[in-house]
């Protein structure tokens, strides 16, 4: 008798288990299906315009070169190895010999995925070898037309807004972003006197004599002032984390006037230490103006791209910006990256301070494992009105933001499944959830007008 009641208590436990699963994959599915027909407002990119893009010769190195190289030279390829293969006057099965060991070697990783990602839903290609390479290099020529890139952005990836950080190497290309998709962010860097370009811009931009560091301050006033007037800019990004470390001391005007007046003389005089003091008192007065225009400025944080960086990783950490938080409590501060692979702090600061925002764009592809654990982390210790969960951050490559959007979404829909199935949050509240991070909160921050 005990032997029955054992058994039937069996059947029934595997029973419950059994709809537990069912009902477990259908809010899946359901949630899946809901952030697949969000249309994404993509808070980074580097892109070109189309018709910049066309200038370009896009065939399979093409598709690779993006972030797939750091990950090459990472498993071993040599400088040389990496010139041969990314040469367009070398036989493509040549290129592809090079290539091949070393795609094997670092495959595994999420910039791979991304690349596997975008063959396989762009172009039917599952698997990526040396037959594949062949038919992707004609696919690629083919695509590089007019129309391809809205299909990709547009059609595939379902992107409605993307915010372009546009680089000087681009933008001399093509400067003409069409308004209806591009909205443009204005890169500070060179105004805080990286290699001396900001007084040589300052002067072509605006007309004026700089001699003095308020003629410098005027200038870069008029033309922040004017980005957002005339070319419509909606935030101001700094990325000087590649060159020093994110620690700005408040330093008083009239240190920064000597120190200006001393470096017009001659630069050469200049040690690095005035120099420093030079950028962050620059800094400072790039928050204040940020501030007056209600422009929120995006820091890249955490983990620098590319191979043999100089700067060390501590000096990426957003934790060296509190002073900038606790000075500016009007300004809103988009950290970058998820702050990887220094996540724990900012959920710290992103909690802590009203004025910090945690933007998750290019994290899907560095570590698809980390934005997981991290989102699910965020949305349980973050109010969710502050994250936002894409970003490309792909320069001239429009396939790979395809990928990146696939993989981002994945992400998004995997984690929200989860802490549903976990009990944290009803299915309606993760669908709302998701909508925020992936679109709405994008809006409110920059002040999207959408038609």
């Amino acid at each position: 008798m005990n032997q029955k009641i054992f058994s039937c208590f069996l059947a029934c436990f595997f029973i419950a288990q059994f709809y537990v699963a069912i009902g477990s994959d259908r809010t899946t599915n359901r949630i899946k299906k809901a952030v697949d027909n969000i249309w994404l407002i993509d808070t980074h990119e580097h892109l070109v315009t189309e018709k910049g893009r066309m200038q370009f010769t896009t065939g399979f190195f093409y598709f690779v070169r993006n972030y797939v190289v750091h990950d090459l030279v990472s498993s071993g390829m040599s400088k040389e190895e990496e010139k041969f293969v990314f040469n367009e006057n070398e036989p493509l099965d040549k290129r592809w010999e090079v290539f091949q060991p070393y795609w094997d070697k670092s495959k595994n990783t999420g910039y791979a995925l991304c690349l596997r990602t975008a063959a396989k839903g762009l172009f039917g290609i599952n698997e990526i070898n040396k037959e594949a390479c062949l038919i992707l290099d004609k696919k690629l020529r083919t695509t590089n037309k007019k129309g391809w890139c809205d299909y990709v952005l547009k059609e595939k990836a379902r992107i409605d807004i993307s915010i372009v950080d546009p680089q000087e190497v681009y933008t001399k290309l093509d400067d003409q972003y069409p308004e209806d998709f591009f909205l443009q962010v204005l890169r500070v860097d060179k105004y805080l006197f990286f290699g001396g370009k900001g007084i040589t811009d300052a002067k072509n931009q605006t007309g004026m004599e700089i001699i003095s560091l308020t003629d410098y301050l005027n200038a870069l006033d008029s033309i922040i002032a004017k980005g957002t007037v005339k070319d419509k800019i909606v935030g101001l990004k700094c990325g000087v984390a590649y060159n020093r470390e994110l620690f700005f001391e408040d330093i008083g005007k009239d240190i920064a006037a000597d120190l200006f007046d001393k470096m017009i003389k001659s630069s050469k005089d200049i040690t690095e230490e005035e120099s420093k003091k030079l950028q962050d008192f620059m800094m400072h007065h790039v928050i204040q103006q940020a501030v007056l225009y209600n422009l929120p400025i995006q820091l890249h944080t955490g983990m620098l791209a590319g191979n043999w960086n100089r700067n060390p990783i501590e000096n990426t950490n957003a934790r060296h910006l509190v002073n900038l938080f606790l000075k500016y409590p009007k300004a809103k501060f988009v950290l970058f990256h998820g702050n990887y692979p220094y996540m724990e702090e900012l959920t710290y600061l992103a909690k802590s301070f009203p004025n910090v925002y945690i933007d998750m764009c290019w994290m899907a592809i560095i570590s698809p494992p980390a934005s997981k654990q991290y989102l699910e982390e965020w949305l349980l210790t973050v109010p969710a009105s502050k994250i936002m969960a894409f970003g490309g951050d792909i320069g001239r490559n429009v396939e790979w933001v395809y990928g990146h959007a696939v993989m981002a979404r994945s992400i998004v829909a995997e984690v929200l499944a989860k802490m549903v199935n976990d009990k944290y949050y009803t299915e309606e509240e993760a669908i709302a959830i998701a909508g925020m991070i992936l679109r709405n909160n994008a809006i409110d921050l920059y002040n999207i007008e959408l038609i």
